[in-house]
């Protein structure tokens, strides 16, 4: 609308702007929003929240360099913000920045140490910075607080996995097959099974892993290549592979 000629010497002070981008941002229309945010940022003094709401536009756009900016403009005016903080988080986990990532999410934990989300977000970072035991002591934190939820099995059994814990591993992914399981389940089993010199059920799970996944051999294939890092992690001779490949394409 501020865009429109007949509209916009109408709809040019900052209190009537506000209202246009809070309309189009309620309602979802991200673009309209930043650009009006944009044009409000000229006419008056920085704060966070409206660095915070630019900077939201930007994030809900995929746009998360930008997003980053504005959440970072925002801390420096109001650094106790756990929501930007959260954000910023979550930005640099989508820029592959798990340590970053890793120390905003720690400082929403010291404000609210419950927040099984947050919780569940430290331990992803620690996963990816391979600091499995303290990935496994945070999500062990999140099953204990949540008896009902099943989130926290996936990421558990497989970092018990690549800590070498195969026993633990192998009980929660017997829950886990037990509960809708994936193609990707049905793969990190018959990772275990190898870890365990199982090659029969290694076999077996990867079968399984290729008829829910509705595919093909290829895709398995794919999977163990980008895989090959984990497997030699937990004590798998690579040389096996073609192996169990020719036997899943025979079987």
């Amino acid at each position: 609308m501020v865009n429109v000629s007949l509209l916009s010497d109408d709809l040019d002070d900052v209190d009537t702007l506000t209202l246009v981008a809070e309309f189009y941002f309620r309602r979802k229309y991200y673009q309209e929003a930043l650009d009006v945010y944009l044009s409000i940022s000229e006419k008056i003094p920085p704060t966070a929240q409206i660095f915070q709401k630019i900077g939201y536009c930007y994030h809900q756009q995929g746009d998360i360099k930008n997003a980053l900016i504005n959440y970072e403009h925002a801390e420096l005016l109001n650094a106790d913000s756990a929501w930007t903080l959260r954000r910023i988080a979550a930005c640099h986990k989508s820029l592959n920045n798990p340590q970053k990532a890793l120390s905003y999410y720690e400082r929403v934990a010291s404000m609210n140490a419950d927040d099984l989300a947050v919780t569940m977000n430290i331990g992803h970072c620690h996963l990816e910075l391979e600091n499995y035991k303290e990935a496994i002591k945070n999500y062990y934190k999140v099953e204990f607080l949540d008896e009902k939820s099943t989130r926290a099995w996936r990421p558990l059994a497989w970092c018990l996995l690549l800590s070498g814990d195969f026993d633990q591993s192998s009980g929660y992914y017997s829950k886990i097959l037990n509960d809708n399981p994936t193609a990707e389940d049905y793969l990190n089993m018959g990772h275990l099974a190898l870890a365990q010199s199982n090659i029969s059920k290694a076999i077996e799970s990867y079968k399984l892993s290729i008829d829910n996944k509705c595919t093909n051999v290829d895709w398995l294939i794919d999977s163990l290549k980008k895989d090959e890092k984990y497997l030699t992690k937990i004590g798998v001779d690579i040389s096996l592979m073609p192996f169990i490949v020719d036997a899943l394409l025979y079987s």
